[in-house]
């Protein structure tokens, strides 16, 4: 609109509610009226701006395109939120029904199943087996009952913890790959995410090896974030990107396809922008699907859990109506 960078910076403190980022745009504006490029000054905040968002700022910067370089950015930021916010949709669901079950699950075996105690008692004979091990369950549950729920928080709590590390990552991101549902999801979305951050680099002048390297660290994968950092070694000694690409096994052949003919034709920023959008679309599917099947798997391991601790606890009483007829 016209704007200078130093009077945008102020108007963004005015309208910015959170004190934090607030104060890292002032922080940004003295640096920039001290003479730093904006890129540096966004740098120097450290995390609060994100690599891609200084990267492109850099480029905008070098090639005196920095509004295009903002709108791109800006078009980038929002399909990442979409694509987030269709995830997050996706595991609301499961994660709710779990937590419901392990819920319901420890209030059978504290006060159901002992309520069936004397019932049970007056039973002539051996108790089936399953009755047995709910009983057995139960009274454990009920003598430890504090213990089994900071167990449960403290596991919850450890693989919480586990997932954050570089360790736990590695582990989650090759089961990822592995499990035939996720894997699909998994590989459709670091697609995606692959191709539509590398496009917004590229048209925005930032180098092919720089940019792999701010796309390896977008990636959340670790197992693809490691195939990029092994196709940026492999640009540098004058490799095409579409070879390691390939040879890596991860990326669907459309894209290795796609990107070595944005080689051949120079358009690579242009075929890599085609197989965003195609599979951005194609996420949203994979996610309904991912949705479509987790549904019925946790509301049927619901059905196991809970209908085998009911089945456990009527099995005698049908024996007692048997007895009694």
């Amino acid at each position: 609109a016209g704007v200078t960078v130093i009077e945008g910076l102020k108007m963004m403190q005015e309208s910015t509610e959170n004190k934090v980022l607030r104060k890292s745009i002032y922080n940004v504006q003295v640096n920039v009226e001290k003479g730093e490029t904006l890129a540096n000054a966004m740098a120097l905040e450290g995390k609060v701006f994100p690599d891609l968002l200084i990267n492109m700022v850099a480029a905008g910067e070098a090639t005196g395109n920095l509004s295009v370089a903002f709108e791109r950015i800006c078009v980038q930021f929002e399909k990442d939120m979409k694509l987030k916010s269709m995830i997050t949709s996706a595991m609301i669901y499961p994660i709710v029904v779990l937590v419901v079950a392990v819920v319901v699950v420890i209030i059978l075996m504290a006060k159901v199943i002992p309520s069936f105690q004397e019932i049970f008692d007056m039973l002539e004979g051996q108790l089936p087996l399953p009755t047995r091990i709910v009983i057995a369950v139960s009274d454990f549950v009920v003598a430890n009952l504090v213990w089994v729920i900071g167990g449960i928080i403290a596991v919850i709590g450890i693989i919480a913890y586990a997932k954050n590390t570089e360790s736990g990552k590695q582990i989650t991101s090759r089961m990822c790959l592995k499990i035939p549902i996720i894997k699909d999801f998994s590989i459709k979305n670091a697609s995606a995410k692959f191709s539509m951050t590398m496009s917004t680099l590229v048209m925005s002048g930032v180098p092919l090896v720089e940019a792999l390297g701010i796309v390896a660290n977008v990636v959340e994968n670790r197992v693809v974030r490691k195939v990029l950092n092994d196709a940026r070694e492999d640009v540098m000694q004058g490799i095409p990107m579409s070879e390691p690409i390939e040879a890596s096994g991860v990326f669907p052949m459309m894209v290795h396809h796609m990107l070595r003919i944005g080689e051949e034709t120079g358009n690579v920023e242009q075929m890599l922008e085609k197989v965003a959008v195609y599979y951005e679309d194609e996420v949203e599917v994979a996610t309904k699907n991912l949705t479509t099947a987790m549904e019925p798997a946790v509301i049927c391991l619901l059905a196991v859990v809970v209908g085998g601790i009911v089945g456990a606890i009527v099995m005698p009483m049908m024996q007692i109506y048997s007895l009694a007829a």
